[in-house]
C-alpha cells in the first residue's frame, strides 16, 4: 500500500508540475501597452491605428470633463433666491462652487463658470450686508474672468459692487504643496509657487499627472499666510491613461502612472514629421524611461519601430490570428505546455520504472 500511495504521489507531484510549468509560462504575457496619442494630430492618427487594431495595444486619448452649464449650475441658488430665502440662496451657490472644482484642473470654460458662481455668492452677501465678504468674491471672479456679468435678477448695485471692487496689496504667503513635483494653479492660472497673494480669497489648486487635484478656496488674510494643499490620492486607470497625453508629462510621473497602469506607459506627438515618444516602466528599475523617434509616419513604419520595444501580438481571445500565427513558437504558451505535459509524462514513467524494480516480491513481503 505504501509503494502504491508513493508511486500515486509522485506522479501526481509531476503532474502538477507539468502544468505549473505551462501556467507560468502562459501568464509571463506582458500587459498591453497604454499609449497616450492626445497630443498627435487627427490627420496622423491613421498611422497609428495598427497599433490597436492589429497588435493589440490600447491607445488612449484624454476626455474632458464636461462643466454644467451656467442655467443648471445655478437653478436651485437662483430659485431660492426668488423665494427671498438668501441664506439658502447662498447655501445652494456654495454647493455649486464645490461641484465646479473638486478633483478638477482649471479650464477656460471651468474658469468663466466659477466667475458666475463667485458674483452670485458675493451678490447674497452684498445684500446680506457684508460688504467685505462680497468684495473678496466680486475680485476673484474678475480674476478669473475679467468680463464677468451680474445677473439681471440682482438689483443695479450688485454691479456697481463689482466693478468698485479693488484688490489690497499682496502679503507674504507660505504656500506647501505635495508630493514633490505637483503644479500649482492660481485663480485658474498655472504658476510657479507664489511667495505672496493679494488678501481675500483666492482659487487654488494642486495637481501631478499620476494624482487627483485637490482644489480649495482658501482665505488670505492681511498678515502672513500659511497655506498646505496636497495631492494625495492616486489618479483612477482611466484618469492615469488620460494624462499620458499631458504636455508637461515628467519623468517621475510617466513612471508614476506606468505603475498606476501596470503597464508600459507611452506618450506620443508629432513634431516636424516626425513621431517623437516616450516609453516609462515602473517595473524596469535599471531603465525605467526610454525614447523613441520615427522618422516616417507611415503606419508600417511606426508600427515596426514601436514593436521593436513591445511585444506586439493580439490579446488572448482574440479571433484574430495573423499577428499571432507568425509568433515565435517559443512564446507560446501551448507549445510550453506541451513540453511541460510531456516532461511530466516521461518522469512519471522513469518513477514507476525504478518503483518497480526495487519492489519487493510477494514472497519476501511474506518474510518480513
Amino acid at each position: 500500500m505504501r509503494t502504491r500511495y508513493a508511486l500515486a504521489t509522485c506522479i501526481a507531484s509531476t503532474a502538477l508540475l507539468g502544468t505549473g510549468v505551462s501556467t507560468a509560462v502562459a501568464e509571463e504575457r506582458p500587459p498591453r501597452a497604454v499609449i497616450g496619442v492626445g497630443l498627435v494630430p487627427s490627420d496622423a492618427r491613421p498611422s497609428l491605428s495598427r497599433l490597436q487594431t492589429h497588435d493589440g495595444l490600447e491607445l488612449v486619448q484624454p476626455r474632458a470633463a464636461e462643466v454644467e452649464a451656467r442655467d443648471a449650475l445655478l437653478a436651485r441658488a437662483r430659485q431660492a433666491y426668488a423665494r427671498m430665502d438668501f441664506t439658502r440662496a447662498l447655501s445652494e451657490g456654495s454647493a455649486a462652487e464645490t461641484r465646479l472644482i473638486d478633483g478638477q484642473v482649471p479650464t477656460l470654460e471651468r474658469n468663466e463658470r466659477l466667475a458666475d458662481v463667485e458674483v452670485f455668492i458675493g451678490a447674497c452677501l452684498l445684500l446680506g450686508h457684508d460688504a467685505r465678504a462680497a468684495a473678496d468674491r466680486f475680485l476673484i471672479a474678475r480674476a478669473l474672468s475679467p468680463s464677468v456679468a451680474v445677473d439681471p435678477i440682482f438689483p443695479p448695485e450688485v454691479a456697481q459692487a463689482l466693478t468698485a471692487a479693488r484688490a489690497a496689496a499682496p502679503v507674504p504667503v507660505e504656500l506647501l504643496v505635495a508630493p514633490a513635483g505637483a503644479r500649482v494653479w492660481v485663480d485658474g492660472q498655472a504658476r510657479e509657487i507664489p511667495t505672496q497673494l493679494t488678501p481675500g480669497v483666492h482659487y487654488l489648486v494642486v495637481e501631478r499627472a499620476d494624482r487627483m487635484p485637490q482644489a480649495a478656496l482658501v482665505r488670505v488674510g492681511r498678515a502672513r499666510t500659511r497655506i498646505e494643499l496636497s495631492a494625495s490620492t492616486p489618479r483612477s486607470h482611466d484618469a492615469a491613461a488620460g494624462a499620458l497625453s499631458s504636455t508637461t508629462l515628467t519623468e517621475t510621473e510617466g513612471v508614476e502612472l506606468s505603475r498606476l497602469l501596470g503597464a508600459p506607459a507611452w506618450r506620443l506627438q508629432v513634431e516636424g514629421g516626425k513621431l517623437e515618444g516616450r516609453r516609462w516602466l515602473a517595473t524596469d528599475v535599471a531603465h525605467p524611461s526610454t525614447s523613441l523617434t520615427v522618422p516616417s509616419l507611415r503606419p508600417e513604419a511606426v508600427e515596426q519601430a514601436i514593436c521593436a520595444v513591445e511585444r506586439c501580438d493580439l490579446p488572448v481571445g482574440s479571433t484574430t490570428t495573423t499577428t499571432r500565427a507568425a509568433q515565435p513558437l517559443h512564446k507560446r504558451a501551448w507549445f510550453w505546455g506541451v513540453v511541460g505535459g510531456g516532461a511530466a509524462l516521461v518522469v512519471g514513467v522513469i518513477i514507476i520504472g525504478a518503483v518497480v524494480a526495487t519492489r519487493p516480491r510477494d514472497y519476501e513481503a511474506v518474510l518480513r
